[in-house]
């Protein structure tokens, strides 16, 4: 509701909800000697599991998302995961600028940089993917894919919550879908049908059969929905627990531009062309510039 809002005014409104948590695969972790029943819960367990897996496999542990793209939104999305979680914000209270560049979004960007180094990582020159392709023991995915990987998955997998820093927070990115409706013709049945879509039976219909997660807390938390889950969807389980830590992105017409000037800058420090400081400051710089520049 926050991300459709305009200051007193409802721009949009959810229709589906999703966030990010972690994705592994079971048979690489029995493959190394792990427990295939015990996701890392931490940054220091997942490095440290990621070094059982590479030395037992050969194979990387934890795939990133470490090419900025033609928009950004990967590996910024996926970043503020982690910037959340030691403490950090991507953008100021009014989102009018960086604030990224701290502590705390130091210490989650060397988290990334560090994983690069040890070998833990797909190189940052292959695309996304590795860990559906069984080539990378885990990833932080989204709560779609276990809607897709329901009926065929590619190998045995398990989920869990996003890891965290032993000394910060859990926290996970909300991500989903928003409706609005154009003024003219056609908008009183425009929202009649929003008014219908949103109601509890078909927002849990509607979840049973995507995988979504429900917009609506009377559903999300209906011994309907939570009985469905443990019953037929047991491994959706860590991303509706994680709905409680999710943060959204900054309510800004110029988050797409901030998106995409931080991605292309902290890129640099992911392929080793800048250290971390010089990537922060530089994406600072570029994302005040995005923002002053307006729409």
């Amino acid at each position: 509701m926050a991300y459709g809002s305009d200051g007193d005014a409802l721009r949009s409104v959810p229709v589906s909800a999703n966030n990010l948590g972690l994705l592994y695969n079971k048979d690489l972790y029995a493959e190394a000697g792990l427990d295939p029943e015990t996701p890392p819960e931490t940054w220091e367990e997942l490095r440290e599991n990621g070094r059982t897996i590479l030395d037992k496999t050969g194979k990387p542990a934890y795939e990133l998302y470490t090419q900025a793209g033609d928009n950004g939104e990967g590996l910024t999305w996926n970043f503020q995961v982690n910037l959340w979680q030691a403490g950090g914000q991507f953008l100021n209270e009014d989102n009018t600028a960086a604030a990224f560049n701290t502590e705390e979004g130091k210490k989650a960007l060397q988290f990334w940089v560090d994983l690069i180094d040890e070998g833990l990582v797909p190189s940052p020159s292959t695309s996304w993917g590795e860990f559906e392709k069984g080539s990378a023991a885990a990833a932080q995915e989204g709560s779609w894919m276990v809607g897709i990987w329901q009926e065929d998955p590619p190998f045995d997998f398990g989920s869990g919550q996003a890891p965290y820093p032993e000394d910060g927070k859990a926290a996970t990115n909300l991500g989903g879908e928003q409706a609005l409706v154009f003024e003219g013709d056609g908008a009183d049945t425009a929202i009649a049908f929003l008014n219908w879509f949103l109601e509890p039976d078909q927002v849990l219909d509607w979840c049973k059969t995507t995988g979504m997660l429900p917009v609506r807390q009377d559903v999300g938390t209906s011994d309907d929905y939570t009985s469905w889950v443990a019953d037929t969807q047991p491994l959706l389980q860590p991303y509706v627990d994680a709905m409680d830590t999710a943060n959204t992105r900054p309510a800004t017409p110029l988050y797409p531009k901030a998106s995409y000037a931080f991605a292309v800058e902290i890129e640099k420090a992911l392929n080793g062309s800048a250290s971390v400081d010089e990537a922060l400051q530089a994406a600072e710089d570029a994302v005040n510039e995005a923002l002053s520049e307006g729409n």
